[in-house]
């Protein structure tokens, strides 16, 4: 088994739109999810042996939707993605981890959420939701 993966090298970095596309690491991000999801679809009828669920092999949604949470280094940072939020505009994103795996693909800010303490640092959490086929880049 191989040494674990460093956290802090599992980035979400955003597409400028060029060609070709440069991206740019989300700033201030202290934590990231990716999540895979795949809708099933149940076509179990009165024939199903045993009366067990059968689901439709490669049937349904197939979605990713990432989130991140951290402290906002820079007011460009937090216009960025709280612009792209109201626009409900669909760009390009890239996530990456320490081994080179990547994915990328077209994703929709969803939800952009700020909190703030008193005795601590101005924080935000984001959320992206996949529109459309996302490339995998395995590691090298």
């Amino acid at each position: 088994m191989g040494a674990p993966l460093k956290g802090k090298l599992f980035l979400l970095k955003v597409g400028d739109g060029s060609t070709p596309e440069m991206f740019t690491t989300v700033a201030g991000l202290r934590t990231t999810s990716l999540s895979i999801n795949g809708e099933m679809i149940d076509v179990t009828d009165k024939d199903s042996e045993d009366q067990m669920r059968e689901l439709l092999d490669g049937g349904g949604v197939k979605s990713m939707t990432v989130t991140g949470a951290g402290v906002f280094e820079d007011d460009a940072s937090q216009t960025a993605l709280e612009e792209k939020a109201l626009s409900g505009e669909i760009a390009n994103y890239q996530i990456a981890f320490a081994s080179g795996r990547t994915y990328q693909g077209a994703f929709q800010v969803t939800n952009v959420e700020y909190t703030g303490e008193y005795n601590d640092s101005h924080t935000y959490s984001v959320t992206l939701e996949s529109s459309g086929k996302i490339t995998v880049t395995p590691a090298a």
